[in-house]
């Protein structure tokens, strides 16, 4: 896939794409990601710190510029916009994301996509794994408050726990599909091969 940098300085930048149909919108770590029909993306810069700082308000008004040009999916994480410098601050992109879709009453509209169950880090190396009932309560619950939503189309756990079973983590999200939290799951940086077991018990345990 053929990438374009494109990195936000002010206001008064336009989408160089201006003749393309955005087909997905979706937010990774510090940058926010547009994806076009002609395969092409654009990266927009989200840090807190460094070179390039763009404020929520700049982020919600380009999430709608190019939900005006056709794109209807938004792919976020409870992780996602946190400050790499400071590891404490609160995770920012599903509140900018839910400030939007409050203020534009489109909620209908939009194929909401997050993820959770992210794994605890400290200081670079792995501390825990989070795929449990606890965590998962803890991250769809912070997820639809921060979303202003009271469901999420697609929800996915975000990291695989090679310790649990696909079965157990199944069962864990089945509950927010009953109560109508969570409409779909999936599975993000999980291998194929455990996703044909999370499948192949999801079918026979429908």
């Amino acid at each position: 896939m053929d990438k374009v940098k494109y990195v936000i300085k002010n206001n008064l930048d336009m989408d160089p794409m201006h003749d393309s149909y955005a087909t997905e919108i979706r937010i990774e770590e510090n940058f926010l990601i547009v994806v076009y029909d002609n395969n092409k993306t654009q990266e927009f810069y989200l840090s807190h710190s460094g070179r390039y700082n763009i404020t929520a308000s700049k982020c919600i008004n380009h999430v709608q510029i190019n939900c005006w040009y056709g794109g209807n999916v938004i792919d976020t994480a409870r992780s996602y916009g946190g400050d790499v410098a400071n590891p404490s601050h609160e995770p920012e992109s599903e509140s900018c994301i839910g400030s939007w879709l409050k203020t534009r009453g489109i909620r209908n509209k939009i194929i909401l996509m997050t993820k959770g169950g992210n794994p605890e880090f400290k200081s670079g190396k792995l501390v825990k794994h989070r795929i449990n009932e606890q965590s998962i309560e803890t991250d769809i619950t912070k997820s639809l408050e921060k979303l202003n939503t009271d469901y999420i189309d697609i929800y996915f756990l975000h990291k695989d726990d090679p310790n649990i079973e696909p079965a157990e983590a199944i069962e864990i999200l089945s509950k927010y599909i009953k109560n109508g939290m969570v409409k779909h799951i999936g599975a993000s940086n999980w291998s194929a091969e455990r996703i044909e077991k999370a499948n192949l018990y999801a079918q026979k345990h429908d």
